[in-house]
């Protein structure tokens, strides 16, 4: 076996902004191939992926549908994942992981590929050469492909141009990713090797490519060439079409035929040896049988499903366990015990039969099915539709399947019957053996792959469901041991015996015999491999699985029905069944092959037509209503109208509210209504009104069509069908109604028409394509047409608007389409505004922002709460000027007002939102700003401007505009000039910046209001459900309160572009979100749900209320039925009745007797029973920690359910109200932060955006020396070898250094450290792993030493200190010492008490009352057993505080004081309970329990306790910060003091302005301004400072026992001047780059004349010009290198006083400076130097250390 060396550049790359169709991502890969070919030009080998995202639209089926068969687009290869009926598992979810979020994928072309000569096999050598191109940091780089069934036979003719495997890189794909679709061009290039194996000249037909090395290009160049070809011979996708299959069959025949079959397996069964003692079955029946009551089972079914049924059976120990299986795998015998036959049917034909049309028949009739295609050149094409995993791996987790023996399925909608034929699989013995056989056969197979014991079978039996069978089947996974690899498990579990037989060996070789044609790939393993993952599927189809002769019948009659030819019009029976014939499959030549079926006899021409159409997918319904709303959900889905058929009389009527739907949100919809004829009209005929134009002006376009007539041609019912589509589905897009009049006979009964009637559709019939085609301008193409000013000088004006605002907002309403919604981020990306979007735009839940786009803002509805027009919905008239606002709502109206608005989209869910931009389109009386200018663009006629506001209505296509402002807003700018442009650039910088920062402010704040709140809250469903929806699955939102919950509380998603099936993409786009809002009903939303999720073909949630799921209960028919669409989940949020009425006026104004009927209409219903009535899976949900829980469940079904979710009316109003005053409050003081001078940068920090990449993270170690042994570490000195422990304190400093994808970067300092005794973790397993008061720290070691420690804590400033106590042998000792300590410090000082729960209640008691008198604040932790608090308070009256008790309680390991425990404080360690979120939520908890809180620290560095600092201020009503226990104000309201950490100890500092430099004024009596500003001037002032501060040392006072001086740079000239002239108040000197003057005339002259001069310049010139002058010196080169200097330079440039810094820069001159350096040696103790080894200045002045 050869080994590969690994390409030397694998990787994927996204080029640029998404693509708006696919002519557009065609020419941007071709261009970035152009420069891949130059970039990478160096390396001899590598493979490129480059991606370009398009809007989800076309399927990767229709995309390859649409690809010539040219020779740089062969092979063809697709493979779509199923969408499973059997219920998740934890194993099968971690091996299936490599997929998540990956939908179908197609290729066209081969990049590499890999074919196997006659006799070779997929083996390690072949997948190793193909693993060469791979990498797990690629996960959509995947070779796609096959294997034979039996490499090792020879081919047939038929199979000979597959290969004995085919495996290929395509070289164009298509991938379905969760949020966009993903086109992408491969580039794989490596130098070929020679193999004497290999035949290089080899063609495709005669296997070249064989073997590990495969077959591509030598070079990237020619890799590129062959990459150009392929592009522009590629084509965009198929148009939407499903047309019956246009063949004409000659003969079909079985090989082998009936005869042949039994006699070929008779002398098989004698062959075989027995597997099971089998009873005689017993015949089919109800009854069931065993031990298991039907109905038991049968009621199990309804509630539970088929997950329900298995797991009765097994706790019943039922479903024929009672048959032996031999297991062991190949082991035990070798004699044969089960054999497969396979049939083979041939079909010869003539006529259009497209492989690929018929694949998608395939996937539309099951979709629970696996597809998998290759197509060959020469045109020869393998398809399979299969239900079968062989298995399932990423990484080394894998799982597989077992499924054998099989059922036909019950009748569409007929679960009774469904039920029973699955009942008897389940009983049924014979199938049991079998499938135990192929159980146990997978289990061994897996065991010799995997780790020991970590195979185990996650579901034991089960039922399969697919489109017309059903199977038994068992999921198994493990984790595979580290040398096995994908082509050992393809060795070991290929082939299976549900398609071989057992022994495996002994089976092959009887079929090789026996069987009388090559299988070829059928039953062959076909699927994917990645870096990482690889999936493989049993290519089967059922039309050739095993079993008897009766189940092949069964299982090959869907491709016989497909392949049969359809009738002649000609031989239609009569002419209502011609025209009905006519009319649908028109309608599925146009792509509208959906039809919803009511029953009615009037309507039976049209419902029998599309039953004869092999392609019409049929939608029954006995409900008209939700008949037609399910329509507009597949309509709303795929933008192509359903078809609705009824009857005549009121089942027309029952259309109208899905009608006024539909045409109000512009949602395609067909309406084909039977009538009788005209004739009959208003005779009082049963069933008859007037249905002509019934539906008003809600339609598009309506048509009244006679009753079929040999006089009418047929063809006017083609053309009449091609106007409906192109009404429904136009710009103006909406429903259309055809009034179709039959006359008797309405069965399909003979009835004479003459063959004229046919005239004009001979070219139709031969044809696949609509009667009358429709071509439209895409709306792309019109970005090209030009600049602005082409269009109008209205664009030219709305452009020149748009480029001119400072303070654009970009506001998204709802999108509907996936392309509008990849358009509004291309214009967002264009104009760099933020973006405020609206739930309904597709770029808010589910989606990951893409690189370089705006910020998306989650929570600007909560940004607006105190905002103006936040209270309604549309402006008031200037005239009416709004009342004066306070400061806070003034300071928001400036913050957030923009300048323009951009909306894009219609309506807005946000009532806030609408009445802001109202307001701001409206001049501000107050500021005096004018009104905002308000621009709607999009491509639909109505009309979007409820409050008569709009300065501008742009009739563009989204795509249209998006093309413009790329093209035409960067030259607009220009012309506004350099610096306007400048200055107009900052400014939306900075208004992005800002809202970014608000919105992040206002969702965390959400998150902690929430969790606040005790029970469930709605907006807690709403966020939580934003936050988890599973990756590619779709949200469907209830009006009332549920969609503006979501429009609220939606966050973004939990997973990440990094998930490792490469299915979320940073594209920008969200999970589909969509809901009624044309006219903002509660009737039909569960039915257009579920037509929504089928429209999609993907699992969709539905969150509602539960009047709106009363309101539509008959949807849960549509889910009965449904059984085969997508899954549908409902979250019911149950209040009771109408909740958003709670929160109108009328809640207040009505008595409640009145409001609870007539408003709230509270229901009591069963909802448990309404879902079990309809076999739909029900949960309840009562607490908020079950949510997340019961929708994971409810997902991993794989089928439709319920997850109620209770919640209570009259709290819901309460709980809104309650988060929006905290968010309201946070964004209040958020915003006087971000905008207090000096705090510019604040608002740049949020700009830096994921995906970030870590450049550098380093761990420091660090060790500091304590000044007393730790009393937290138990017998601190008892052990010598644990001295280190407590006399020095360690930890780690962290540094993160990151950087987004623009270069930005960041860096972010935290500490590690883990104290012994109170963390769990070590510092070396941390390690491996990855204004503040101090409160002065006291341990107990006897009264006389406690008191003295105290009195020297104090005199160096502390006014708070914590007694360590229970150190002693007798509680009273402890209580003594806290008297003697109160008797030295005083009664101003505050006293507390730790005793680390060392005491018994008893001993507690004691101290308690002896020291009651001692005025101890509080003891913290007094008793070992935390309930014994409310005794200890009730005998002492000492309050207590919680620390470790917290710390258990987090952890669950102990229960809480009761209240009335007379708790005072709750000290809070973040670095124990699990870092700030933890630490504000327990200091929340507190203050709502009127509990003081203690934010400690475990001893950390200064670095932690910054932190804590901003904690503790961020904390309100939290004024006790306590690194070892404190309080911040100490006592006093001086502003410039503050106490920092030192030794276990702590200095008290006084941080000063220099004159110039801040708020410190100059005393104009020091005379002129020389003098005044003199050095010696403020060393005096300094001093007589320190003396007002108490801090000198005079006789008799108190003053600290240490002072220390800090000065830099002329702060450490002025500290030299000060400790010369006052040099008894000093202990120690720090000079940070400072020297002690000038020594020669010369020099000191220069520099006055040089200060002077830039002391003038600064007078003239401003603060703005000097400072960068003045960062222009050398000195600061390294700082300028620095990402963030641009904020700094541009905060420093706007403060200060050029007067006062100018006076300083004369004054404090060191031409001026007196000249120190002879005092030096005298002063010399008391001086540290510092200097920076770079500045060159020091390296000679710096005196000798030895000095």
């Amino acid at each position: 076996m050869r080994a590969f060396t690994p390409v030397q550049v694998p990787c994927m790359a996204t080029c640029g902004a998404m693509a708006m169709d696919f002519g557009e991502a065609l020419e941007a890969l071709a261009a970035a191939v152009r420069i891949a070919e130059r970039r990478y030009a160096h390396h001899a080998s590598g493979l490129l992926r480059i991606e370009v995202p398009l809007p989800r639209g076309a399927s990767a089926l229709q995309w390859l549908q649409g690809q010539p068969l040219a020779e740089a687009l062969l092979p063809r290869v697709y493979f779509s994942p199923r969408r499973s009926s059997a219920p998740a598992t934890a194993g099968g979810a971690a091996a299936a992981a490599g997929a998540e979020g990956a939908g179908a994928v197609a290729g066209a072309g081969a990049a590499w590929l890999w074919q196997g000569a006659p006799g070779a096999a997929l083996d390690e050598g072949v997948v190793g050469g193909i693993q060469a191109f791979l990498s797990e940091g690629a996960p959509r780089v995947r070779a796609l492909g096959g294997s034979r069934f039996d490499p090792a036979a020879a081919p047939a003719r038929e199979w000979a141009p597959f290969g004995a495997f085919c495996m290929l890189l395509p070289r164009l794909e298509l991938l379905e990713a969760a949020t966009c679709s993903l086109l992408a061009c491969t580039l794989a290039w490596r130098p070929r090797t020679p193999d004497p194996d290999t035949n290089p000249t080899k063609s495709f037909h005669a296997g070249g490519g064989g073997g590990g090395e495969g077959r591509g290009p030598d070079t990237l160049a020619a890799a590129c060439a062959a990459a150009l070809v392929a592009l522009a011979a590629a084509r965009g996708p198929a148009p939407a079409s499903a047309p019956s299959l246009q063949v004409v069959r000659h003969s079909l025949a079985h090989l082998p035929d009936e005869a042949g079959w039994r006699k070929a397996m008779q002398p098989l069964h004698d062959a075989l040896a027995p597997v099971a003692e089998n009873p005689a079955e017993e015949p089919y029946d109800r009854t069931g049988g065993g031990d298991v009551d039907p109905a038991m089972a049968r009621e199990e079914y309804e509630l539970g499903g088929q997950q329900g049924l298995d797991e009765l059976l097994a706790a019943l120990g039922a479903g024929g366990e009672a048959v032996v299986a031999r297991a062991g795998g190949e082991a035990g015998s070798d004699r044969l015990t089960k054999v497969v036959l396979a049939r083979r049917t041939d079909v010869r034909f003539t006529g259009q039969l497209d492989a690929l049309s018929l694949l998608a028949t395939l996937q539309e009739r099951d979709p629970r099915s696996y597809q998998a295609f290759l197509q060959v050149p020469g045109g020869a094409a393998f398809l399979a539709c299969t239900p079968e995993q062989l298995y399932a791996r990423t990484g080394r987790a894998v799982a597989s399947e077992a499924v054998a023996a099989t059922r036909a399925r019950g009748p569409p909608g007929d679960v009774e019957t469904d039920f029973w034929l699955a009942f008897d699989l389940l009983r049924s013995g014979k199938d049991h053996a079998e499938f135990s056989v192929v159980r146990e056969w997978v289990r061994a197979a897996l065991v010799g792959l995997c780790e020991g014991g970590s195979v185990r079978l996650e579901r034991e039996k089960s039922v399969l469901k697919q489109g017309a069978v059903q199977h038994l089947y068992a999921r198994l996974a493990g984790t595979l041991a580290r040398d096995a690899s994908d082509a050992a498990l393809l060795a070991a579990l290929h082939p299976t015996p549900a398609v071989c037989g057992r022994p495996r060996d002994a089976a092959r070789a009887e079929l090789a015999a026996r069987e009388p044609f090559d299988r070829g790939f059928y039953a062959g393993p076909f699927g994917w491999v990645t870096g990482a993952a690889a999936e493989f599927v049993v290519a089967i189809r059922s039309a050739l699985v095993e079993g008897e002769w009766a189940e092949l019948e069964l299982k090959v009659a869907q491709f016989e029905a497909l392949l049969r030819a359809p009738p002649a019009l000609a031989a239609a029976p009569n002419l209502n069944a011609l025209w009905a014939r006519l009319l649908v499959e028109e309608f599925c030549r146009a792509g509208c092959s959906t039809f919803c079926v009511a029953p009615g006899s009037r309507s039976s021409p049209l419902a029998a037509a599309a039953a004869a159409q092999p392609r019409a997918r049929l939608v029954p319904c006995i409900d008209e209503r939700s008949l037609a709303f399910w329509a507009l959900g597949h309509g709303r889905a795929c933008g192509r109208p359903a078809v609705v058929i009824t009857s005549s009389g009121t089942a027309v009527a029952n259309l109208l509210p899905a009608v006024v739907e539909a045409s109000a949100a512009g949602v395609p919809l067909v309406l084909l209504t039977a009538d009788r004829p005209a004739e009959l009209r208003g005779t009082g005929a049963n069933q008859t009104i007037d249905q002509v134009k019934i539906f008003g002006g809600y339609v598009r376009w309506a048509a009244d069509l006679g009753p079929p007539d040999a006089a009418v041609p047929a063809r006017a019912v083609l053309a009449a069908a091609d106007e409906a589509v192109r009404r429904a589905s136009g710009p103006a897009a909406g429903p259309v109604h055809l009034n179709l009049q039959f006359r008797e006979p309405l069965a399909p009964v003979l009835a004479p028409w003459p063959a004229g009637a046919l005239v004009g559709t001979e070219r139709w019939e031969a044809s696949r394509r609509p009667f009358t085609a429709h071509a439209a301008l895409p709306a792309a193409a019109w970005g090209s047409m030009g600049n602005g000013a082409t269009f109008g000088g209205e664009l030219g004006e709305a452009l020149a608007c748009l480029a001119s605002a400072r303070r654009g907002l970009l506001v998204l309403g709802e999108l509907p389409s996936a392309a509008d919604a990849a358009a509004a981020l291309r214009v967002a990306r264009a104009l760099g505004w933020p973006v405020a979007a609206d739930v309904l735009s597709g770029v808010r839940v589910g989606a990951v922002a893409a690189p370089g786009c705006p910020p998306v803002l989650h929570h600007f509805d909560h940004l607006l709460l105190d905002a103006p027009g936040a209270a309604q919905s549309h402006a008031s008239s200037a005239a009416d000027p709004e009342p004066a606002p306070d400061p806070d709502t003034a300071a928001l109206r400036a913050a957030l007002r923009p300048d323009a608005v951009l909306q894009l989209g219609g309506r807005l869910t946000s009532k806030r939102t609408q009445g802001f931009l109202e307001w701001a389109a409206l001049p501000d009386a107050c500021s005096g700003r004018p009104a905002a200018a308000w621009l709607f663009a999009g491509a639909g006629a109505q009309r979007h401007d409820q409050a008569h506001l709009l300065s501008h209505a742009v009739e563009l296509p989204l795509p249209a505009l998006a093309h413009v402002l790329e093209q035409d807003l960067p030259a607009a700018r220009e012309t506004l000039g350099p610096s306007a442009s400048r200055a107009a650039a900052d400014d939306r910088t900075a208004y992005a910046a800002l809202l970014q920062l608000l919105d992040g402010v206002a969702g965390r704040e959400i998150d902690a209001a929430l969790a606040e709140i005790p029970g469930v809250a709605e907006p807690f469903v709403a966020r939580e459900l934003s936050r988890v929806l599973p990756l590619g699955d779709a949200l469907f939102l209830g009006n009332s309160m549920p969609i503006r919950d979501m429009d609220m509380y939606a966050t973004a998603p939990l997973h990440s572009p990094a998930s490792p099936g490469g299915g979320a993409v940073a594209s920008g786009l969200g999970a589909p979100v969509a809901a009624n809002r044309g006219a903002s009903g509660i009737d039909g939303v569960l039915s257009t749900a579920a037509g929504w999720a089928a429209g999609l073909g993907r699992a969709a949630t539905l969150l509602l209320g539960d009047i709106s799921f009363l309101h539509d209960i008959n949807g849960l028919n549509l889910l009965r039925t449904g059984e085969l669409q997508a899954p549908l989940t409902i979250v019911l949020v149950n209040n009771g009745g109408g909740g958003i009425f709670s929160f109108l006026p009328v809640a207040d104004a009505v008595p409640e007797d009145a409001f609870t009927p007539l408003w709230a209409t509270p229901q009591n219903v069963d909802l448990a029973g309404m879902c079990r009535a309809h076999g739909i899976a029900y949960q309840r949900v009562a607490e908020p920690e079950g949510l997340c829980g019961a929708l994971a469940a409810a997902w991993g079904l794989n089928r439709h359910s319920v997850v109620e979710v209770a919640t209570a009316r009259r709290a819901n109003v309460a709980h809104h109200r309650q988060v929006q005053a905290a968010v309201g409050a946070a964004v209040a003081r958020a915003l006087r932060l971000a905008t207090r001078p000096g705090a510019e940068g604040l608002c740049a920090l949020p700009l830096l955006q994921p995906p970030l990449r870590v450049k550098l993270a380093s761990l420091q170690r660090y060790a500091l020396p304590l000044a007393a042994p730790m009393t937290m570490c138990p017998n601190p000195t008892s052990d010598p070898a644990e001295a280190p422990l407590t006399t020095w304190r360690a930890g780690l400093l962290l540094r993160v250094y990151v950087a987004e994808p623009g270069g930005r970067e960041a860096c972010g300092i935290g500490e590690i450290a883990p104290l012994p005794g109170l963390h769990a973790e070590s510092l070396a397993e941390a390690e491996a792993a990855a204004a503040v008061a101090v409160n002065g720290l006291v341990a107990c070691e006897g009264a006389s030493a406690c008191a003295a420690e105290a009195a020297r804590l104090v005199s160096a400033g502390f006014m708070t200190l914590k007694i360590k106590v229970a150190r002693l042998s007798d509680p009273l000792e402890d209580a003594a010492a806290v008297a003697a300590v109160r008797a030295a410090v005083g009664p101003s000082i505050r006293l507390r008490a730790d005793a680390n729960r060392r005491w018994s209640l008893q001993e507690a008691i004691a101290f308690g009352r002896a020291a009651a008198a001692s005025d101890l604040e509080y003891v913290e932790e007094p008793v070992r057993d935390p309930t014994d608090l409310p005794a200890f308070y009730a005998a002492t009256g000492v309050a207590t505080a919680l620390d470790e008790t917290l710390d258990a309680l987090l952890a669950g390991a102990a229960s809480g004081p009761a209240q009335g425990a007379g708790l005072a404080a709750v000290v809070v360690k973040p670095a124990v309970v699990g870092g700030f979120e933890v630490a504000a939520a327990v200091a929340r908890w507190a203050a709502r329990a009127g509990v003081r809180v203690v934010v400690s620290s475990a001893f950390e560095s200064s670095v932690a306790l910054a932190q804590y600092a901003h904690l503790a201020a961020a904390l309100e009503g939290v004024a006790w910060v306590d690194p070892h226990g404190g309080d911040p104000r100490m006592g006093g309201e001086n502003a410039v003091s503050a106490w920092v950490d030192r030794e276990g100890g702590g200095w008290r500092c006084l941080a000063l302005d220099l004159p110039g430099h801040g708020d410190s004024a100059v005393d104009p009596a020091r005379g002129g301004e020389e003098s005044a500003h003199s050095l010696e001037a403020s060393a005096d002032a300094v001093a007589a400072c320190l003396a007002a501060e108490g801090l000198t040392r005079r006789a008799g006072s108190a003053g600290p026992s240490c002072l220390a001086l800090v000065g830099y740079s002329l702060g450490a000239r002025l500290a030299l001047v000060l400790v010369a002239r006052h040099g008894a108040l000093f202990d120690s000197v720090a000079m940070v780059s400072g020297l002690a003057g000038l020594r020669g005339a010369v020099e000191r002259a220069e520099r006055r004349a040089r200060d002077d001069a830039a002391a003038a310049a600064l007078r003239s010139g401003g603060v703005e010009d000097f400072v960068h002058a003045w960062y222009r010196a050398p000195l600061w080169a390294s700082l300028r290198a620095h990402p963030r200097f641009p904020e700094l330079l541009a905060r420093r440039a706007c403060g200060g006083d050029a007067a006062a810094l100018a006076a300083a820069l004369v004054g404090a001159s060191p031409g001026r400076a007196p000249d120190l350096w002879a005092a030096l040696p005298a002063l010399w103790p008391q001086l540290l130097f510092v200097a920076g080894a770079l500045d060159a200045k020091f390296s000679h002045d710096v005196p000798p250390t030895t000095a």
